[in-house]
Formats: C-alpha cells, structure tokens, sequence
C-alpha cells in the first residue's frame, strides 16, 4: 500500500511564508496600481508620504521573496494605514452628514449618506432666556425644540448643552443631553433632555404612524428601564408642530392611578388605597370598565373640564390629542408615567 508523507515542518513553514508573500505583493501591487490611477508618473522610487503608501509596501513589492519580519512589518503598517484612512473617512463621512452650527443642526440626508448610524457629542452654548434647537434638513427646517427652563433655573441664556445626537441607520433622529453652567463639564444628575426622536424625509411615512401614540411608542421611555427623574422630555405637537416641556413620575413605582383633565392642563393623581374608590394599578387590564363612571363621578372638579381616565394627554398649545387614548385604549395600562406640563404642579387626590 502506498503511503502518503505530509510535508516536513520546516517545508510546510517556507510554503506558507512563500504564499503569504505572494499575497502581500498581490495587496501591494493592487493598491500602487490605484494609485497610479491617480498620479499616473508615480514610481516605486518615488517618496510618499506614509499615509499615502507605506514604505513597507514598497519594500514588499521591491524584495523577490520578502522575509517573515519584512511581512509582519508590512502587515503591520497596513493594518495602521487602513485604520487611519477608516478613522479619516468616518471624520469625513460625520462631518458631511452633519453639522452643528450655534443652536442649530444641519443633516445631509442624500442618499449616499443614508443607512450608516452615527454619534456626535457637541457641546451647544444656549441663546436666550427661553432657548431653542432648530433641525434642518439640507435648507429646511424641520423640527425646533423650544426649552422651557424650569423655575429652579429660570434663565438659561448662556448656559451649555451638552449633547448627543444620534443619525441611526433607519433615519431615525435621537437627541439628549445636560444642561451646565460650564462648557468642559457637566453632572450626570443635572437638568437631563430628551428632545422626541423623529424620522428624516426618508422615512416620513414612520413619523405619521406615530400620531396619537404614547411615549414609549414615540421613543421618549423605554420598557425596561427606567427614565431618571432629573429629565425632563420636549414634544412635537403632530398638528402645529410647537414643542412643548414635559415632566413626568412613574405612577408604577409611586403607588398611584392618574387622571388627565379634558384638556390636560391638570393632572390628577390616585393612590391606590385611597378611601374614596378603587382605582386601576398601573398595567392592569382586568379591571370592570364599567366602574370607571362611578370612579370619574368621585372625581373633585377640574379647572378644565372633567378628569377622566381615558382624556387624551394633549398639545398645550392647540389641544390636539398628544396621546389619544381613546383611539387607543390598550396603551392606557401601558403608559405608566404621569405626564404634566413643566412647571405645573400635580394635583393629588387626599
């Protein structure tokens, strides 16, 4: 029977190396070619300057049969020279998709730019007693977030911003951040942001199915994890497009139903073991509808209407329905955060 040898170790060694030498001239001879494309009178005499092509190429394209350290070296510089021209392109590609000029950001949605997720960290310095964020779309202004201050820092007219915005791959716009008085720090418990993510043109379609839906759908909480109490949200009415402050408590965690007034200009709350009726837990769903009329009749008087449990949180600035629960009623055990205007206060229900 014939017996089949593999190839001694040091055979098999110099094999290797032999293949892997040829691959690099390959590698090498791909990209000098490349670049003669461009700089047609380039020659491997010529000096080029490293982030233009590595020496060490060169040296591969030079040498009949390039030893292992003279690989390694070569392998090395292309790995450092890819890198600096990925980290070069992404700089590049950032800074075509967007721009951060004084209070307002500019997004680049062309085509090309599209489907890549990116993240800037701009620090924005504050204009104005009341002031705002305006979003462009190429030339056109598409959303402007107006931040309210709140009576504990009333005036926020030199003040910073800092932010983070984030272009996702499905042209979703998300942006947040944390007010400062200094423009090189800030504390992660201060007066935290979250301005209410939206789609580019691209997508416009997502934008209209939002309409009427909760805060989660929306973006502005998320199932799981819980919204720190030092952050306050700005809304986009869906019909006038005025923004709008909002402040919140997790009516779970607290123990207690709410009830928004006709127009929302007050919100209720209810604990749980209040004497007065039974009421709702928070997610609950097998609960005698029914009974809420008897609930809402116990209710004390409002300066705007009735506090109903299924009224809409709305806009305070055209009263269209924010979130309209009665279009949607299984998200009202779903949305587990009271809502109310900034600076207004919660009514409580002895």
């Amino acid at each position: 029977m014939k017996r089949f040898f593999s190839v001694p170790r040091a055979e098999r060694k110099a094999l290797a190396q032999s293949e892997e030498g040829k691959k690099l001239k390959e590698f090498a001879l791909h990209h000098f070619n490349e670049l003669k494309k461009i700089n047609p009178s380039a020659t491997l005499e010529d000096d080029f300057p490293e982030n233009v092509f590595p020496s060490a190429l060169i040296k591969i394209l030079k040498t009949e049969n390039p030893s292992r350290e003279e690989q390694i070296e070569a392998i090395t510089s292309i790995n450092m020279h890819f890198t600096q021209q990925q980290k070069t392109n992404d700089i590049n590609y950032i800074n075509k998709r967007v721009k951060v000029q004084r209070n307002s950001i500019f997004i680049d949605n062309s085509f090309s730019l599209r489907n890549r997720q990116i993240e800037i960290e701009p620090i924005i310095e504050l204009e104005g007693e009341i002031p705002s964020i305006s979003i462009y779309e190429g030339s056109k202004l598409i959303r402007k977030f107006s931040i309210e201050p709140l009576k504990s820092n009333s005036n926020l007219n030199g003040q910073y911003l800092h932010s983070s915005i984030r272009i996702n791959a499905n042209s979703s716009v998300q942006i947040d951040g944390i007010i400062s008085n200094s423009s090189s720090e800030f504390d992660k418990n201060g007066e935290g942001i979250r301005f209410q993510p939206f789609f580019l043109s691209d997508k416009e379609e997502e934008n209209q199915k939002l309409k009427g839906l909760g805060m989660f759908d929306r973006g502005l909480h998320y199932v799981g994890l819980v919204t720190p109490s030092n952050v306050r949200l700005v809304c986009t009415c869906d019909e006038c497009s005025k923004s709008f402050g909002v402040e919140f408590i997790h009516a779970g965690f607290a123990e207690v139903q709410y009830f928004y007034s006709s127009n929302s200009k007050e919100t209720l709350i209810v604990p749980y073991d209040n004497k007065l009726s039974p009421v709702p837990h928070q997610t609950q769903k097998d609960f005698d509808e029914n009974l809420l009329i008897e609930i809402e009749s116990k209710l004390p008087t409002t300066i705007d209407g009735k506090f109903e449990y299924y009224n809409a949180f709305k806009c305070p600035h055209c009263f269209a329905d924010f979130i309209n629960f009665r279009n949607n009623k299984e998200l009202r055990q779903k949305e587990y955060y009271a809502n109310y205007y900034i600076n207004n206060n919660l009514r409580r229900l002895g």
